[in-house]
């Protein structure tokens, strides 16, 4: 059942409606005088003290920033308070919970990647349902870099180091009704997903690579499976109708493992738009397959 649609605020108008509220309260107001008043003493004073008298004409140019400074602090006051009326909005609708910090799932291997991994806000709720998680997700590699210098006399000098890389996704995690699934890795080929994901499945050293009968499905995707997964029960979750479903509809990358459906898309996200996206995704996906993995036993 598809994801029932809500309206949500428009960021935009929020945001021209705070900026106009800000721009004429008392305290934003003052903040302009003293922007400008501070920017202006500041340039003559540098002006002056570089060009003489003439460097005075310098306070202009800083008032001018000033002025800048301060219209730019007030159109990310009001836009931080445009997103988070609308992130509320979208919570309060899709009848979920706002946390600060995300449990520690470690369901399947993409939420096992990398030595160190960090949780960020998340919202969790029952919706249509499915007990589902939105949140931020890093996990952090260590790689190693090579660097080249060459000094005054010619020599040169090549150092290796290694640095702590973050890498940054948004993960929609759906809790399945079958809590003995075998570990299966759904990722389109040729785009986005392999070249993000390579690093975790080429960790995952039991697994095998499942051929199905769909010529377009394995041009598109790549079924990674635990070696010890029953084949006939695999294809009877991937029906035909299924993977025409994953071909019309489907992610750039899905895990299945345990009773833990994982959906992650590069980037921390904020937009309510962006996030209610995913959340429908994640919903499809777990009324597609999860019915079908029963046949796992």
């Amino acid at each position: 059942m598809a994801l029932e649609p809500i309206t949500l605020p428009d960021e935009d108008a929020l945001q021209t409606t705070y900026s106009a509220g800000l721009r004429a309260s008392t305290g934003w107001r003052q903040g302009r005088i003293a922007a400008v008043g501070g920017g202006l003493v500041a340039g003559a004073l540098l002006g002056a003290a570089a060009a003489g008298p003439a460097g005075l004409a310098g306070g202009a140019v800083g008032a001018l920033l000033g002025l800048a400074t301060w219209a730019l602090l007030l159109a990310r006051a009001a836009r931080g308070r445009a997103r988070a009326d609308a992130t509320a909005a979208w919570t309060s609708a899709r009848a979920l919970t706002f946390s600060a910090q995300a449990p520690p799932f470690t369901d399947t291997p993409f939420l096992r990647s990398g030595y160190r991994r960090e949780y960020g806000v998340a919202y969790s709720g029952i919706v249509q349902g499915h007990a589902v998680s939105l949140f931020a997700f890093t996990y952090v590699t260590r790689e190693t870099r090579t660097s080249t210098s060459t000094d005054a006399n010619g020599h040169t000098t090549t150092r290796t180091y290694e640095v702590d890389v973050d890498h940054d996704f948004t993960v929609c995690r759906v809790d399945l009704p079958h809590p003995a699934i075998p570990r299966l890795v759904l990722e389109e080929r040729g785009g986005l997903s392999l070249r993000v994901f390579d690093k975790v499945t080429s960790a995952v050293t039991d697994g095998r690579t499942v051929e199905l009968e769909s010529v377009e499905f394995a041009k598109r995707y790549r079924l990674t499976v635990q070696d010890a997964t029953d084949d006939v029960a695999l294809r009877r979750v991937f029906s035909p109708a299924t993977i025409v479903w994953f071909l019309d509809h489907g992610p750039t990358h899905m895990e299945v493992e345990g009773g833990a459906l994982v959906v992650p898309i590069n980037g921390h996200i904020g937009d309510p738009d962006d996030l209610d996206a995913l959340l429908a995704n994640g919903i499809d996906i777990a009324d597609e397959i999860g019915p079908q993995l029963a046949y796992f036993k």
